[in-house]
């Protein structure tokens, strides 16, 4: 969903009915946002990771940027496409070092338990 906004920014100009998109996918986006708020303080609690999909979301903007077809590219747009690209890299580096170097971090999982030998 944060790829298909990308999309609407980038060729804002360039697409028919864009205001429309951009509005569809914003009320879209909260929708899904207030299901997820509703069914996270209701009495279903369910264990969404909420982490993971705002690293969706981030991950979405910035491939977003790189990858999808541009229809008008700009000077100041291939600058942004070098800076989101780069910056993905970083917060995926820094994601996969956490998660090595700090195994502890994280409480052991109902998998986790499964193989002890205890």
């Amino acid at each position: 969903m944060a790829a298909h906004l990308t999309n609407v920014i980038i060729n804002f100009k360039e697409m028919e009915f864009g205001v429309f998109r951009l509005f569809a996918i914003v009320v879209f986006g909260l929708t899904d946002f207030g299901v997820a708020v509703f069914d996270r303080y209701s009495a279903h609690n369910k264990r969404t990771s909420y982490a993971a999909h705002l690293a969706g979301a981030i991950s979405g903007l910035l491939v977003g940027i790189v990858v999808l077809r541009n229809l008008h590219v700009r000077k100041h747009e291939i600058v942004l496409g070098w800076f989101a690209i780069v910056t993905y890299i970083l917060l995926v580096g820094f994601a996969v070092l956490f998660n090595i170097l700090s195994p502890d971090y994280f409480e052991p999982s109902e998998f986790d338990h499964a193989f002890d030998n205890n």
